[in-house]
C-alpha cells in the first residue's frame, strides 16, 4: 500500500508549487464487517473495502481538501495539480527527504478477525440471540450485531514524514426488543474495544443478554417521566454522553479558532463547579477511543480540558493550532501545541479536532451520598443519544433509563424522558461528583465523518435541570 518515494515527493512538490505552506497525503486501505442478525434470521453480512488517497493543501488559514478513489500516481499527481490552482503564488516550501515512522494500535495479544470463520461469528450472534428470546413471551424482536474494522493507514507530508499506522476496533450490538402489541420498549448493551475478537470473551454472554431483556420488559411496563425542572443524577459510565456533547465539542479547536464557540477565549477561566475535573485521553490502550498517533501524525496526550472547574486546555489539531497562535500574539506557543485529536473517518473527509477518550474524572463523593440528599429528582441510568449546538451550547438528551427520586430514595423507573439545556449552564450546577468512573465506547458524528470514542464519568449530580417527559 506504500507508494514509490519518488512519486511522493513529486505529488507533495506539485501540491507546495502555488504557494502552499503544507502538503499531507493521507492513504487508507480499510476493511470493514458487519454481521446482523435480526428477526430470527441472518438480516445481513456485508464486508466493504475502502481504499483510496485523501489530499491536503493548507495556505496560511485556508484548506484545500480533496479524495480520490485509487493508489494510481499519476491520478493522484492530477488531483494534486488541481486543488493547488486554488491558490496564487510561488513555491517556498520543498521536499527533498521522507523519514518512516511505525505505529500500531493492535494489541499484542490480539485474537484477529480472521481467526473465527463467518459460521463461528453468526454462532455466536444465534446464541445471544436465543438468550434474549428465551428471556420471556414479551420480548418480541432482538437485534444482534458484530463490527470489525481493520485498517491500513499511511500519511506523507511535506515536513518530510512518512506515518505507517495500523488499527483494529470491535464492536457488538445486542439489543432486546419488548412489545404489548400496541407499545414497542428496548434496551442494549454494546461493548466495543480497539482490539479483536477477544471482545467476545470478555463478559458473560448470558448474563448481558438476560439483564437487556428484563430492562426493555420493565420499560415497557413503566410509567411515563414527569416534565418539569429538577435535580438530576447521572448515571456512571454512559451518563458521559451528555459531557461528550454539551461540552466536549464546544472544546475541539476547529470551533474555537473560528470563534464558533461559548468557549472561545476562555482558558484560565472558571467554567465549571470546583468539583468537575474534565479529560480528553487517546493514550488509554484498548478503550474504543484509543490511537496510537492521530491522523496527522501527532502522538495522543492525557489533555486535561478542565481543572477544579477553570478552563484548563482545548483539543487541538496542526491547523487550529497555526490559527490560535496567530490570535494569541505573544503568548507561548506551547500553550496551543497540538493535543494529538485530529481525526477522520476516511480518507473522503478533511480532517479537524476530534475526541478520543473523553470524560470527567473522579471526585470524592458516592452515589449513595448523591440519592439520600436529593428530596426529589430523577436518576438517569443510561442515554440512546443526543446533539448540540457548538455555538450556542444549547442540547438535548434523550433518557433511556431513569428513576425517580423521592425524599432520599430511589423510586419506580419511568421512561420517556429527556434533558435540556445548554452546557455551559449544566457545568456551573455539577454539585457532586462520584468516585465510580467508568468509561463506554460509543461512535461520534461530526464534520470529519463518524468515528470510534469513548464517553464517560462517575456517578454525578446536577443541582437543577430542565426534564422533559410526557407524564404528569
Amino acid at each position: 500500500m506504500e507508494l514509490n518515494l519518488l512519486e511522493v515527493k513529486k505529488i507533495l512538490n506539485e501540491g507546495l508549487k502555488t504557494g502552499a505552506d503544507f502538503a499531507e497525503l493521507f492513504v487508507e486501505d480499510t476493511k470493514k464487517s458487519n454481521y446482523v442478525l435480526f428477526n430470527k434470521r441472518i438480516h445481513n453480512i456485508s464486508k466493504v473495502k475502502t481504499q483510496g488517497v485523501g489530499i491536503r493543501l493548507i495556505k496560511n488559514d485556508s484548506e484545500i481538501y480533496g479524495s480520490i478513489a485509487s493508489f494510481d500516481t499519476k491520478e493522484i499527481l492530477k488531483l494534486t495539480k488541481k486543488l493547488a490552482s486554488n491558490f496564487q503564488g510561488k513555491q517556498t516550501f520543498f521536499v527533498r527527504n521522507i523519514n518512516k515512522e511505525e505505529y500500531s494500535s493492535i494489541p499484542s495479544d490480539v485474537v484477529s478477525h480472521d481467526s473465527w470463520t463467518t459460521s463461528e461469528k453468526l454462532d455466536y450472534l444465534k446464541k445471544a440471540e436465543k438468550y434474549i428470546y428465551d428471556y420471556s413471551s414479551e420480548i418480541s424482536n432482538a437485534r444482534l450485531v458484530l463490527s470489525e474494522t481493520d485498517s491500513k493507514i499511511v500519511i506523507y507530508n511535506s515536513q518530510g514524514r512518512q506515518i505507517n499506522n495500523e488499527k483494529i476496533s470491535t464492536r457488538v450490538a445486542f439489543v432486546a426488543i419488548a412489545s404489548n402489541g400496541s407499545e414497542f420498549e428496548d434496551s442494549s448493551f454494546s461493548p466495543g474495544i480497539s482490539g479483536g475478537l477477544e471482545l467476545l470473551n470478555s463478559f458473560d454472554l448470558k448474563t448481558e443478554c438476560e439483564k437487556i431483556s428484563k430492562e426493555a420488559i420493565e420499560l415497557l411496563h413503566a410509567p411515563y417521566c414527569p416534565s418539569g425542572e429538577m435535580t438530576v443524577i447521572l448515571g456512571n459510565k454512559f451518563g458521559g454522553v451528555l459531557f461528550h456533547e454539551a461540552c466536549g465539542h464546544p472544546l475541539e479547536a476547529c470551533s474555537i479558532a473560528r470563534k464558533l464557540s461559548v468557549f472561545s477565549n476562555k482558558l484560565g477561566e472558571k467554567i465549571a463547579s470546583d468539583v468537575v475535573t474534565a479529560i480528553d485521553d487517546g493514550t488509554i490502550e484498548s478503550k474504543y477511543g484509543y490511537i496510537s498517533v492521530d491522523d496527522e501524525g501527532n502522538k495522543p496526550t492525557r489533555n486535561v480540558l478542565i481543572k477544579n472547574g477553570i478552563l484548563n486546555n482545548y483539543m487541538i489539531d496542526n491547523l487550529s493550532s497555526s490559527m490560535l497562535i496567530k490570535q494569541n500574539q505573544g503568548v507561548d506557543k506551547e500553550k496551543f501545541a497540538p493535543t494529538g485529536a485530529c481525526r477522520r473517518e476516511s480518507y473522503k473527509y478533511r480532517p479537524t479536532t476530534r475526541m478520543t477518550n473523553t470524560f470527567i474524572d473522579n471526585g470524592e463523593s458516592t452515589l449513595e451520598e448523591m440519592i439520600k440528599k436529593t428530596k426529589k429528582g430523577l436518576y438517569c441510568v443510561s442515554f440512546t443519544g443526543g446533539q448540540v449546538d457548538p455555538s450556542t451550547d444549547k442540547f438535548n438528551f434523550t433518557v433511556s433509563m431513569a428513576y425517580l427520586i423521592e425524599n432520599g430514595e430511589i423510586k419506580n423507573l419511568v421512561k420517556g424522558a429527556g434533558l435540556i439545556g445548554y452546557g455551559y449552564e449544566i457545568l456551573k450546577k455539577i454539585d457532586m461528583v462520584g468516585n465510580d468512573l467508568e468509561l463506554a465506547p460509543g461512535v461520534c458524528g461530526a464534520s470529519s465523518g463518524s468515528i470510534p470514542v469513548t464517553v464517560g464519568q462517575p456517578s454525578l449530580r446536577i443541582s437543577s435541570i430542565t426534564v422533559a417527559g410526557e407524564g404528569n
